[in-house]
């Protein structure tokens, strides 16, 4: 497996995009390149 390579389960995981619209995280990444960043806010 080379580094570039996402586990195909990872493409199934529903997220929300920056419209508050729900998609499947592996739409993110089909056409370009995609960064994942997980924001916890605390208060």
């Amino acid at each position: 497996m080379s580094s570039n390579t996402i586990p195909e389960g990872f493409a199934a995981i529903e997220v929300v995009d920056a419209e508050g619209r729900p998609r499947q995280l592996g739409e993110v990444w089909t056409d370009r390149p995609a960064i994942l960043l997980f924001l916890r806010h605390f208060g």
